[in-house]
């Protein structure tokens, strides 16, 4: 699957899980992810305070939403120090992280 495809594909997953407005107010304006060797997701936010509150309230359906698309090996990190671009294979949008959380999905 081409990163364009796994990225609607995520996106599509989440919103469904979670709603399309929650999906848009959450993941478009305070989260960035990223597909890293391609069994790994991250989610970046713009801040600690934002990191913890997806973690808490959306970890299990991203968790959830990646596994559909990457399988039981896949795992996801959250992590804080977003910046767009710079280098990344940019899937659904770019993030780098200065601190991650990380725990396996399955």
């Amino acid at each position: 699957m081409e990163d364009s495809q796994v990225a609607a594909a995520l996106s599509a997953q989440l919103a469904k899980r979670i709603g399309p407005e929650r999906f848009e107010t959450w993941f478009s304006t305070q989260a960035d992810l990223r597909i890293e060797d391609a069994t790994r997701l991250v989610v970046g936010a713009a801040s600690t305070f934002a990191r913890d509150w997806l973690q808490a309230r959306f970890g299990d359906d991203v968790r959830d939403a990646w596994r559909a698309i990457a399988g039981e090996t896949g795992s996801v990190a959250f992590d804080v120090g977003v910046r767009r671009g710079e280098n990344e294979r940019d899937v659904v949008t770019t993030a780098t992280s200065a601190r991650s959380e990380e725990r396996r999905v399955g």
